[in-house]
């Protein structure tokens, strides 16, 4: 067994970063650092929650979960809806708008939430999101949308199947012409992430349950090894990302906390994110609060690939 498989070298201090964690629960260590400032405020309500970052030949594509306020319930009138962002570089971010808005007469009952990183399959972007009412009862659908230019989206009528009440923050992994969509859902037992496999984004397996646990699924593979975050806690309060190893995307290894210090901007929570690969560094978009979830910015720590 390869003895090291990601060493990540623990970045020297700057004017704008602050140190953050290193694993030592896997035989690998992994450092971040995290900017010291956020690295998107939404400029109209403040509050921007579930990022996933994709990266085109020319530009970034930040969408995330947006339509406060109403999000936390205070208006059970208001719609939820998906919303974006662009970058020349991932750091400097410009609000583009609405990607699409939920429809309260369908399955997604007014609410649409963390998007996925889009795919591109066959001449077209998928985007797996989720949705559903809130009351009597909370539950969690898997929707669909797809778009040739990542801005004009056009919504599949239908839900993904996925036989269960709640099946939260999609992500979607591709390796070797296979596609696993991971998924958490909610039992009485925690919050087991399942995954199915499909090989055209459209008709999907059964779910297989792997060991890691906690929402916001983000999986990666590095010299042979995959590597999963997920969040466990409240996203309003004490909500943290932790760091799960494996050989074969079902047996994962708790390695820790992913982060173990946090600016004061993200001092109540942070997760929901995700990681991209840039260059020889891995960077790892976050949401942050420090009021209890009133609020919501989006962070960047980062990570070099040795």
């Amino acid at each position: 067994m390869v003895k090291k498989i990601i060493t990540i070298i623990l970045l020297i201090y700057s004017s704008n970063q602050i140190c953050l964690s290193q694993s030592e629960a896997c035989d690998s260590a992994i450092s971040w650092y995290v900017l010291k400032e956020p690295v998107f405020v939404d400029p109209d309500d403040n509050f921007v929650k579930d990022p996933s970052v994709l990266r085109t030949e020319h530009e970034y594509y930040m969408f995330y979960t947006g339509a406060a306020p109403g999000f936390q319930g205070a208006d059970p009138t208001a719609t939820w809806q998906i919303e974006y962002a662009t970058s020349p570089d991932g750091l400097n971010w410009t609000k583009q708008g609405i990607a699409f808005k939920a429809d309260s007469n369908t399955w997604e009952c007014g609410r649409v939430q963390a998007p996925g990183r889009p795919v591109w399959y066959k001449g077209k972007y998928y985007m797996f999101y989720t949705g559903g009412p809130r009351k009597p009862k909370n539950l969690i659908y898997t929707g669909l949308a797809t778009s040739k230019d990542l801005v004009h989206w056009t919504k599949k009528p239908d839900t993904i199947p996925q036989n269960v009440e709640r099946a939260n923050d999609i992500f979607i992994y591709p390796e070797n012409s296979l596609f696993y969509m991971f998924y958490t859902t909610y039992t009485d037992d925690g919050e087991p992430v399942f995954f199915r496999t499909s090989r055209d984004l459209e008709n999907w397996s059964e779910p297989v349950r792997t060991s890691a646990d906690g929402e916001g699924v983000v999986v990666w593979k590095e010299n042979g090894s995959y590597y999963l975050i997920a969040c466990s806690g409240y996203s309003g309060k004490g909500e943290l990302y932790r760091l799960f190893k494996s050989q074969d995307l079902i047996h994962f290894s708790f390695c820790g906390p992913l982060l173990k210090s946090l600016p004061e901007w993200s001092s109540d929570a942070y997760g929901h994110g995700d990681v991209i690969k840039n260059g020889d560094e891995y960077w790892l978009y976050f949401q942050g609060t420090d009021n209890g979830g009133t609020s919501f910015v989006i962070g960047l720590a980062k990570s070099i690939i040795q």
